[in-house]
């Protein structure tokens, strides 16, 4: 079985300066000390998660959850902020 975990923080986004020279610019979409697991299982969650993990997840309140930077980013700044200047939600 394939399987692969990954862990995000410091989830940001910006409109401008769109290269990879400095990657800390942006806005932050999720508090400063949060971090997102994401879990790939072949087959998709939990149709071929291994019992251990299951109940390892299950054990510390690790259940699956949606969550979409692309749609956190839209509907928590941009469709609230249209005239956002990123100047101002720039944080290093």
């Amino acid at each position: 079985m394939d399987h692969r975990i990954t862990f995000d923080t410091d989830i940001r986004f910006r409109l401008d300066g769109l290269n990879f020279l400095n990657p800390d610019r942006g806005t932050l979409l999720l508090p400063k000390d949060t971090v997102v697991m994401e879990i790939k299982a072949q087959g998709g969650i939990p149709c071929s998660m291994p019992l251990w993990m299951a109940r390892t997840l299950c054990e510390h309140n690790i259940f699956p959850a949606t969550f979409s930077k692309y749609g956190m980013c839209y509907t928590g700044f941009i469709v609230k902020e249209p005239e956002i200047k990123m100047e101002e939600k720039i944080s290093a």
